[in-house]
């Protein structure tokens, strides 16, 4: 078996398996039993994945869970590699850039299709950016139009969604105009938020746009059956319209919902399903397996904090108690046994680099992850004093996926062993629960983060500005925002020394003040099928790939 290491798979319960049947030959009579063979002889997954899809609506999407199902459904101008590369995909090329680097030409393939047959244009993807930055579409991730001209414009109600900086100069021509020079602009265009929508389709759907299979309509390697909001089951097959469907081996993917991971071990070891994803003890027992593959992560799951809406948590004292008193060397090596690394920053490592230096930018963070009892208790007695109470009684909001329960179980037992008198219950949500939890700003903790698809720290500054969407804190300091502003000016940009220093000095001042206290950063391991012999995962989270997922 092929194994890659691929940068950017997060813990998400991914799982796969082939299926294949045989008529016997000497049951062979005739033409039509030949092609039943031919038919049975499909190459066909069983997949399982730990949390239900949130949304097929990619101007909606926030997650991994709805980009990992996207990835296969749907198709941008440009893609991120499995290599971490940025490769044309709707388009034919790597865009032309303009000598001020503001504007961005993209010439589009005439070969790609909707999966109803229609072809895919310039207008298509005008009418998704639109739609994605209209502040009446609520798209969690608007922000990630910003770089665009007259994003921010429209978003504040300043602009109409037709002033966007994007235009259709023919059907296989996309000009886009930036408001400022952004150089990783191209990963930004392979993000599943920029992936174009089908006007038609999303009107005729209205509302309940991705909700469902039946209202939706992508432009992807597979087509979705069988799935809606609540689904524990649903079906990909490969789209017969997709330019590229002859050079993948896939041809259907069967999945389930399976939250526990060892109950995905015991549906592997029965031949049922072709992989498992596995994390905490089972990572122990398998760890000498030949089956064993394992992608590193670019995600960082990290605890966030209610702080506006929890009173005990606006004590900055209270937050570094929390802080100090996670042991995330036991966490990652003891407790999900090798399934991810401690993380020290805001910002994981091999995310991004120094373009000065090419170091990892990790080399030159303070650790931030610090596993102090002692100074914990400090902090929790200053807290106790300050909020003039010997008691605290704090929910963490995990999804209910083993692992991750498996983890606020750790938290809760390391707060109620050493800091006397704080209480944190754990309360278990499917993802799309503890994420509308989160967006209403109105909780105490959460077991949450971000998945890198940017490459640049500022991906991961920017959730907590004071207008930031996905700003859970709600988190308001001029200073950070000054901070944050700066390192993006075009003098900063134009100095990258000066914008490294700048970006790791915002980061410095949120960690200061735990306005987030750094936890781990996933890695996903899977056992697989001897049947199959190559199986790579995509960047940013994401999942596994199955446009070149190969048999033996």
């Amino acid at each position: 078996m092929s194994k890659k290491w691929i940068k950017g798979l997060c813990i998400s319960g991914l799982v796969l398996a082939t299926v294949s049947g045989v008529i016997p030959a000497n049951q062979l009579l005739n033409t039509s039993d030949v092609a039943i063979v031919q038919a049975q002889e499909q190459q066909l997954l069983k997949w399982t994945q730990a949390s239900e899809i949130t949304t097929l609506d990619s101007a909606k999407s926030y997650d991994t869970v709805a980009y990992t199902a996207l990835r296969q459904l749907g198709e941008g101008l440009l893609r991120t590699a499995t290599d971490g590369s940025i490769q044309p995909a709707g388009a034919v090329e790597l865009p032309e850039i303009s000598e001020d680097g503001l504007t961005y030409t993209f010439k589009l393939r005439e070969d790609a299709k909707w999966s109803n047959g229609e072809p895919v244009t310039a207008k298509d993807y005008v009418y998704a950016w639109r739609r994605a930055v209209n502040p009446e579409v609520g798209s969690a991730n608007a922000f990630l139009f910003t770089v665009v001209k007259n994003a921010a414009e429209i978003a504040d109600g300043k602009a109409a969604v037709e002033d966007l900086g994007v235009e259709a100069v023919s059907d296989y021509e996309l000009k886009v105009t930036l408001k400022e020079p952004k150089a990783n602009f191209v990963n930004y265009v392979a993000h599943v938020n920029y992936y174009p929508q089908n006007q038609a389709a999303v009107e005729a759907a209205g509302d309940a746009y991705g909700t469902s299979s039946d209202a939706f309509l992508g432009n992807g390697p597979f087509t979705v059956e069988n799935w809606n909001a609540t689904a524990l089951e649903w079906t990909y097959t490969k789209n017969p319209e997709y330019y590229g469907a002859d050079k993948i081996q896939v041809d259907q993917i069967h999945i389930d919902v399976v939250k526990d991971p060892n109950t995905a071990v015991e549906l592997f070891e029965a031949g049922e399903i072709d992989a498992a994803a596995i994390s905490g003890p089972l990572l122990a027992e398998f760890k000498d397996s030949e089956n064993l593959v394992s992608f590193p992560g670019l995600s960082h799951s990290y605890i966030e904090m209610g702080i506006s809406s929890s009173k005990p948590l606006q004590n900055e004292n209270l937050r570094k108690a929390l802080s100090y008193v996670i042991d995330r060397q036991t966490l990652t090596k003891n407790i999900l046994s090798g399934g991810a690394e401690a993380v020290k920053g805001l910002v994981p490592q091999n995310v991004v680099f120094n373009t000065v230096t090419g170091k990892d930018y990790v080399e030159d963070q303070q650790d931030y992850g610090v596993f102090d009892v002692e100074k914990a208790k400090e902090h929790w007695e200053k807290a106790k004093e300050e909020l003039g109470t010997d008691t605290v009684e704090l929910e963490l909001l995990v999804t209910d996926s083993e692992t991750t329960k498996m983890i606020g179980e750790f938290i809760q037992g390391l707060v109620e062993s050493n800091l006397e008198g704080f209480k944190l219950s754990l309360r278990p949500l499917p993802a799309k629960n503890r994420f509308a939890e989160m967006m209403s700003f109105d909780f105490d903790i959460a077991v949450g983060g971000w998945s890198a698809s940017l490459g640049d720290a500022d991906e991961y500054l920017v959730n907590f500005l004071t207008n930031a969407e996905h700003n859970h804190a709600q988190f308001f300091d001029k200073d950070f925002d000054a901070l944050v502003k700066e390192a993006n000016s075009p003098e900063a940009v134009a100095n990258p020394a000066r914008r490294y220093e700048l970006l790791h000095e915002a980061e410095n001042y949120l960690l200061d003040r735990r306005v987030l206290i750094p936890l781990i950063q996933n890695n996903t391991t899977l056992l697989v099928s001897d049947r199959i012999d190559n199986i790579e995962a995509n960047p940013n989270g994401s999942g596994v790939d199955f446009t070149t997922l190969t048999f033996k």
